[in-house]
């Protein structure tokens, strides 16, 4: 053997002597192969396929299932490591996408609740049925009197008295195979007759499943022999049996589903690979013996009534009912406000939001909302207002009463307008185009309406400037009766006392008439009264028996309702141009004179 490594060692020799000069890597590379051989070469490959992504993950995942498969079964380190990230992985994906989520737990989590519905109200009933099955029995009248005396109401004294219970056994029996898998009882004894009582479960199960329409998740749930009653529980791989003697309550019930989910939670792989060995199921005896229960009736214990729970639950149902009592106040307060709105002229309500007190409503610019505005906001509620053009008779009537004048009334009946009342020609003809071009108005009368000729006007006027009063001398007091009250003697009356009152009325009139033939937009009425005297005495005399003359006009027309501000008094003197060719005695008078002026359209419009 050392003759062969001899001779390699001198042939390496000779072909390295033959082989030309290296660098210093080269000679390094040969090196690392003459020392590790195969092995260097494996570690090249290994190190290309680490360095790599692609490759590194799947030389991973080659073999990470198996190493959590030889780990889980040595130790549950795995899952103890794994549980957080797990539980942080379903939190997020519920949270990223719950509706996915329940989509998959759809089926799991329906039947469950559908279960778990049906089983309290089945135990809700069976508890009303025993209350009602004892109402009327002589029993009933103790438990009642009981009731009485302990403050507790009838109805909960009954299901006292009818939960005495005693647990015989508990049996856990294989779903599939109908194979008893565990058995205690109080006397920690196995029965002699387990096998056969878990069989008979089976096959009683098995003869209803099959001769009668329900489906697979529909299991028997008890069985009542005389007073024994056998209570099953079904779950996914084995079905949890109870012996009772008596009735137990739901509490037990839940005990019972609590204890299922517990041996399938623990037990998981036995129940799935269960062969008919129950050495596997190490520690259920623990888990099935707390199904082991037995409830005595104990004797009632005399018990004061319960003052503060009885204050408190007053206390409670009075908030309650000051609550409800607010709460149909302030729905009141909704409907009157919405309804208030709905009658309101102009206003139109088109939708209502009576939890959020929100409403949608159409407004005409003429209707009034103000205060529906303010009261909205004190109250809390929101309006959306959107504008629309209303044919209410109201809000029409508001719409025309700028255009009326002061000598015309305007009326509205389901759209048909009526005008009474003194009004020119042109104010008819354009009275005529509204009507035809204004939505809403459906008519137009005008049979009371009079029309006013311009000579008519000039007419009133002169008729009003052509009236005269006439004086004694020094009297400047208007009474048709005395010319001068001063002076009492009844030699110096005037004879024609009557045609001064008729002359006054008839002036009265003319201008009350006259006023009415004016259009208050666009023409104003100014009315002077003049008094006047003859040469007699000093001109400051004179011209204060002129002034009081056209005063005491003046004053006399506005007692008799014309307004004040349309008046005003001046004087006149005995060589006035409109007294020439007069005698003293007819100088003496007073007069008015009138001056119809145009209005400023921008002041009428203010």
């Amino acid at each position: 053997m050392g003759t062969e490594k001899t001779a390699s060692t001198a042939n390496m020799a000779s072909a390295t002597s033959t082989m030309p000069l290296a660098t210093p890597d080269q000679q390094l590379e040969i090196l690392r192969q003459l020392v590790c051989g195969d092995d260097y070469q494996r570690m090249i490959t290994l190190g290309q396929t680490l360095s790599d992504e692609s490759s590194r993950q799947q030389y991973f995942a080659d073999v990470i299932a198996e190493a959590i498969s030889i780990r889980s079964a040595s130790d549950d380190s795995v899952a103890v490591s794994l549980a957080p990230i797990l539980s942080e992985s379903i939190h997020s994906s519920i949270r990223s996408d719950p509706e996915s989520v329940s989509e998959a737990l759809y089926p799991v989590m329906g039947p469950a609740i559908r279960k778990s519905i049906t089983e309290t109200i089945q135990t809700l009933f069976d508890g009303f049925n025993r209350a009602l099955e004892n109402s009327l029995s002589l029993r009933s009248l103790g438990w009642r009197l009981d009731a009485w005396r302990t403050g507790k109401s009838y109805s909960e004294v009954v299901l006292l008295k009818t939960l005495n219970y005693r647990v015989e056994e508990v049996f856990l029996i294989h779903k599939e195979t109908g194979l008893l898998i565990h058995q205690v009882a109080p006397d920690l004894g196995i029965s002699k007759d387990a096998d056969m009582m878990s069989a008979m479960l089976t096959a009683i199960q098995d003869f209803i499943t099959d001769s009668f329409e329900v489906s697979d998740d529909e299991r028997l749930h008890s069985m009542k022999m005389g007073n024994l009653t056998i209570l099953l529980e079904p779950g996914p791989s084995a079905v949890l049996a109870v012996a009772v003697r008596g009735t137990v309550s739901s509490d037990y019930r839940a005990l019972m589903v609590t204890t299922q989910e517990q041996c399938h939670r623990r037990y998981t792989d036995q129940l799935r690979q269960f062969d008919g060995d129950s050495t596997h199921f190490r520690g259920i005896e623990d888990l099935l013996r707390v199904c082991l229960k037995e409830e005595l009736q104990q004797p009632a214990k005399s018990r004061k009534v319960p003052v503060y729970g009885i204050i408190g639950l007053l206390i409670v149902l009075s908030g309650l009912g000051w609550w409800s009592y607010q709460g149909y106040l302030s729905d009141q307060r909704w409907t009157e406000f919405v309804e208030r709105l709905e009658e309101q002229p102009g206003l139109l309500v088109r939708s209502t939001n009576s939890f959020g007190r929100q409403v949608s409503a159409l407004r005409d610019p003429d209707a009034d909302s103000a205060l529906f505005e303010q009261e909205a906001e004190a109250l809390g509620y929101r309006i959306d207002w959107q504008e629309f053009v209303s044919v209410d008779d109201v809000i029409l009537e508001r719409r025309l009463a700028p255009l009326l004048s002061d000598q015309v009334t305007l009326s509205i009946h389901n759209g048909e307008i009526r005008l009474s009342g003194l009004m020119s020609q042109d104010d008819i003809r354009e009275w005529g185009y509204l009507a035809s071009a204004m939505p809403g108005i459906q008519a137009l009368d005008l049979s009371q309406v009079q029309a006013i000729e311009p000579l008519q006007q000039q007419q009133l006027m002169n008729r009003i400037e052509s009236f005269r009063y006439f004086y004694d001398v020094s009297a400047y007091r208007i009474d048709p009766q005395n010319s001068d009250p001063q002076n009492s003697d009844p030699q110096n009356s005037d004879p024609q006392n009557s045609d001064r009152q008729q002359a006054l009325d008839t002036l009265l009139n003319d201008i009350m008439m006259l006023a009415e033939t004016l259009d208050s937009a666009t023409e104003s009425l100014s009315i002077q009264t003049v008094g006047f005297s003859d040469d007699t005495g000093s001109a400051s005399l004179r011209e204060t028996i002129s002034y009081e003359r056209a005063q005491h006009l003046r004053q006399y027309l506005i007692e008799q309702g014309v307004p004040e501000h349309l008046i005003r008094a001046d004087i006149g003197l005995a060589d006035d141009q409109s007294l020439q060719g007069l005698d003293m005695n007819q100088r003496r008078q007073s007069a008015v004179r009138i001056v119809i002026k145009p209005v400023d359209k921008l002041r009428a419009l203010q």
